[in-house]
C-alpha cells in the first residue's frame, strides 16, 4: 500500500503551554499557515495579537477546533493528566498529539482506551513515565505512536551553547 500523507497549510494547531517553548512553536506553526489556538494560565498579548494566536482561558475550549495538539507545560498538580478521558472525548477523531514535555500530562489509560477505538491518528512522544522505556510497553502494540528518546536538545550545536553558557556563567560568578 502506498503511504499518502496530509497537509498541514491552514488547519490548526492547539499549544498548551505558551512559555519560551511554546512561543517557538507558534512561531514555526505560523510559518506553515496553522490557525493556532494557545492556552497558558499568563498570556503575552503582545506575542499572540502578533502571531494570530487564539487564546483561551479555559482548556477545554481548545479541544474540539485542533487538529494537531502540542504540550509545552510543566508537570504539577494542576496540569497533572491535564489530556484525560474527557479530553479524548472532545478530540477531533484524526487529532495527532505530540508530547515533548512531560509524561503525566497525559492520562495514558486514556491515551491506550482512545487508540486502540482509533479515536486518535497519532502519538508522539519522547516522554514516558518510566524512563527507560519497559520492554513491553503498551504504546509500542500501536502504528500509530511514534517514541523517541528524550534527547531533543542533543546535538553538536547545541552541546557547545550549553557549554559555552556554563564556561561564561562560571566566568561571571568568579567576578
Amino acid at each position: 500500500m502506498r503511504l499518502i500523507g496530509r497537509e498541514i497549510f491552514n488547519k490548526s494547531i492547539g499549544i498548551i503551554g505558551l512559555g519560551n517553548v511554546g512561543k517557538e512553536i507558534v512561531k514555526r506553526a505560523h510559518a506553515f499557515g496553522l490557525k493556532i489556538h494557545g492556552f497558558d494560565k499568563i498570556y503575552d498579548s503582545e506575542f499572540c495579537i502578533k502571531y494570530d494566536v487564539n487564546c483561551y482561558r479555559n482548556v477545554s475550549d481548545l479541544f474540539d477546533k485542533i487538529d494537531y495538539l502540542s504540550l509545552n507545560l510543566p508537570l504539577n498538580l494542576e496540569t497533572k493528566n491535564i489530556i484525560n478521558k474527557d479530553a479524548f472525548a472532545r478530540f477531533k477523531k484524526d487529532i495527532v498529539i505530540v508530547n515533548t514535555a512531560r509524561s503525566g500530562l497525559v492520562d495514558e489509560k486514556s491515551l491506550i482506551n482512545s487508540l486502540r477505538e482509533n479515536k486518535i491518528r497519532g502519538y508522539l512522544t519522547d516522554v514516558l513515565d518510566k524512563e527507560p522505556m519497559i520492554k513491553n510497553h503498551p504504546l509500542l502494540e500501536f502504528d500509530n505512536v511514534i517514541i523517541t528518546p528524550h534527547i531533543g536538545s542533543r546535538n553538536h550545536e547545541t552541546v557547545a551553547r550549553q557549554g559555552l553558557a556554563a564556561v561564561n556563567n562560571l566566568i561571571n560568578n568568579l567576578k
